[in-house]
């Protein structure tokens, strides 16, 4: 994926708490359709806190790396900090 002012990179927080960072390419009344998901959260080391990223789909198994959210279970969509997508974008 190369990174483009419209690659529309965005951090989905879904009502069950987790956060899933990707590429919103469809935008419907009812879902979100999201390529190249990935969680998104804190680990924490020997008392320090870093930013760990995994995939959200079991990319070996999957034909494509891609998802429907349904609107009822996204809290809200966040627009990321350059940094974090590029860190996204490396990561991908």
């Amino acid at each position: 994926m190369q990174t483009t002012p419209n690659n529309n990179i965005k951090i989905v927080r879904l009502k069950n708490g987790e956060d899933i960072v990707g590429q919103i390419t469809n935008e419907t009344l009812e879902s979100y359709d999201v390529i190249e998901p990935m969680t998104v959260g804190v680990e924490y080391r020997n008392k320090e806190a870093g930013l760990v990223m995994r995939h959200y789909l079991p990319v070996q198994l999957v034909k494509k790396n891609e998802i429907t959210l349904k609107h009822q279970d996204v809290l809200c969509v966040l627009e990321p900090a350059d940094d974090f997508v590029e860190y996204y974008m490396n990561t991908v």
